[in-house]
């Protein structure tokens, strides 16, 4: 949100993990470009099995893969841990959509974009849930303490079961791509040039998607 409350984008996630450890998230992202209304779909499949991480553009019909991280691979195997997190804060907390105990993470570190700027951010997780983030909010405050921007993300509802295989599917004939690949497409339905194509962030993260790759 911005800072007079008016919404600048908003995400519906499905999370589904199996017992294996295996996660797969679905994101629908809603915002608007020159003020017209868009939906960016998204799938991110985190496979223990075949120690891949696969993420899916319903919107081009593209896939970004590579090997799982070994510590986000270790993550997902456990059935619980610490939830200290390296410049966080632990905190007790209550009980969030039916699991306790929660535990509360506090973070306050400067903005990487804007040097004056202070981020604030503040995560409920539950240890018997390996550590899931059950409700999350970030802010960022000027220098005066005057609010410029807020994200929230939340639970709705959680259930503990084997959730359905079709949550775990990337659908078939969906074409790799690299990074720079699938948002230039993403751009073109949308009528817009794909500036930040040619930014040292965009060839870098094409650039690691290369390597891994090549590791897999």
């Amino acid at each position: 949100m911005n800072a007079d409350g008016t919404e600048r984008s908003r995400f519906v996630r499905t999370v589904a993990r199996r017992s294996d450890g295996t996660k797969a998230v679905h994101e629908r992202r809603f915002y608007k470009s020159d003020n017209q209304p868009w939906e960016m779909p998204r799938m991110d499949l985190y496979d223990t099995v075949t120690n891949t991480l696969s993420s899916a553009y319903p919107r081009v019909e593209g896939v970004i893969s590579g090997p799982l991280h070994p510590r986000s691979r270790q993550k997902l195997l456990a059935d619980a841990e610490s939830c200290e997190r390296a410049g966080f804060e632990l905190l007790p907390g209550n009980a969030l959509v039916g699991f306790e105990p929660t535990v509360v993470r506090r973070s306050v570190r400067p903005s990487p974009i804007v040097e004056t700027d202070t981020i604030e951010e503040t995560e409920w997780v539950a240890p018997a849930l390996g550590c899931v983030v059950l409700r999350s909010e970030r802010k960022a405050f000027s220098a005066t303490r005057e609010l410029k921007w807020s994200h929230f993300i939340g639970f709705v509802s959680l259930r503990k079961t084997e959730p359905e295989a079709s949550l775990f599917q990337i659908p078939k004939g969906y074409r790799e791509m690299s990074p720079t690949q699938v948002m230039a497409l993403q751009m073109k339905q949308e009528g817009r040039d794909c500036k930040d194509c040619d930014s040292e962030l965009m060839k870098g993260m094409d650039q690691g998607y290369r390597e891994r790759k090549a590791k897999k």
